[in-house]
């Protein structure tokens, strides 16, 4: 699942192809050769990503809500120089996909663009909007019976570790249906999300809530980068700030199934956690409302698994689903508060007072039935201790 950058840098295209040249078309010494030709890939029309950042950008979550990218193609030093030995004529196509410098499989690849070569080289630059969803395609590069191309649709499949996608340049001069050249930049898409963590729980504490789940097994996910949690408020949206799912992670869709759905950063309640964290405290909550909370596995490329919300409401009840975990966040009760107030049950009682009415002393730590009776007799232990213990004492001196 780890998404890298296929070669060293977007410097210059990786490799290039030589395609028959056209019988109108034949090569001249302002041809386009290796090096001549720059292709980079910008997540905005300003600059081009770094490998690193590439890296990142093609994930799922990009890919499903079509996030537009731009194809950047400009001519290098040694490009720029073979214009005064006089531009060719003919066409360039800009393709995404695989073979697309074969006639008979280009079909298979995504057109996004296309000029002819002497605009192209006048210009000496040409980019061109797409979507991270063109990148997705894994094009098949197989025929049919009849000897036709097997077309496969744009998706967002994942796959179990990824796989290569090439930005091409296709150049045909003289326009006779030939390609006399290529160039090539390949990029490693990932798009398949960590699994999610299992055995989510929460628990109540004061103004606050802890989840807890059992990790992912890091030795067979090793690109897995952390956890976030994401929580929902039963009574009204409470809002989030403290959590964040980056740059790379986008939120384009609440429906189930369908991308990252549920990753709003309104509902993340934690930053980023580690790979190795197994729970995870949320503060300044109000007490005594119901909160859900989920647990998302992200990887280092921005992959997030698809989270389901532990706890909801009941809609028939307006309650919390029993089959669900929930938790309300809770004033916590010292020891103090205890004896004060006598019985934590019934509202500052103790077992032999009037209800509501705070009567103090350890016989009132104790709760209802056998255990205030327990009390009780404890605390007469502890008188009839005491009384013992200093009458010997007496007796000594």
């Amino acid at each position: 699942m780890l998404a890298l950058l296929a070669g060293v840098a977007l410097a210059r295209p990786a490799h290039a192809q030589l395609g028959v040249a056209g019988t109108t078309g034949t090569t001249t010494a302002a041809s386009l050769a290796d090096g001549d030709l720059f292709i980079g890939v910008q997540q905005t029309e300003g600059s081009n990503l770094a490998p690193f950042d590439l890296a990142r950008f093609f994930n799922k979550a990009n890919c499903d809500c079509e996030t537009p990218i731009f194809l950047y193609f400009t001519l290098t030093a040694s490009g720029t120089l073979k214009r005064s030995a006089g531009v060719p004529t003919g066409t360039v196509k800009f393709f995404v996909g695989q073979n697309c410098s074969d006639i008979i499989f280009q079909p298979s690849c995504t057109l996004v663009g296309s000029d002819r070569i002497e605009v192209f080289m006048q210009l000496g630059r040409e980019t061109l909007p797409t979507t991270a969803k063109v990148m997705s395609t894994s094009t098949t590069s197989a025929t049919d019976a009849d000897g036709g191309v097997v077309v496969q649709a744009s998706n967002c499949t994942s796959t179990t570790n990824g796989f290569t996608q090439t930005v091409w340049a296709v150049f045909d001069y003289g326009a006779d249906g030939t390609v006399d050249y290529s160039a090539t930049q390949p990029v490693t898409v990932d798009l398949t999300p960590p699994p999610a963590p299992t055995n989510i729980k929460v628990a109540g504490g004061n103004e606050a809530v802890t989840v807890s789940w059992t990790p992912v097994d890091y030795s067979l996910n090793m690109d897995l980068q952390g956890y976030q949690v994401l929580c929902q408020r039963a009574d009204g949206l409470q809002v989030f700030s403290n959590g964040t799912f980056g740059p790379y992670v986008e939120t384009c869709s609440k429906t189930a199934g369908v991308g990252v759905a549920g990753l709003d950063p309104l509902f993340v309640c934690s930053p980023l956690l580690n790979a190795s964290d197994s729970s995870y405290r949320v503060k300044i909550l109000q007490n005594n409302i119901w909160y859900a909370a989920a647990v998302v596995a992200i990887d280092i490329s921005g992959n997030a698994d698809q989270p389901t919300l532990i706890g909801y409401l009941d809609p028939a009840t307006g309650l919390p689903d029993p089959n669900t975990s929930w938790a309300q966040p809770q004033r916590t009760r010292s020891f103090y508060d205890v004896y004060r107030d006598g019985n934590i049950t019934n509202g500052g009682a103790g077992q032999m007072a009037t209800p509501g009415a705070a009567t103090g002393g350890f016989c009132a730590v104790a709760d209802e039935g056998r255990r205030g009776r327990w009390g009780l007799g404890l605390g007469a232990g502890v008188l009839a201790a005491s009384v013992i213990a200093f009458a010997r004492r007496r007796r000594r001196t």
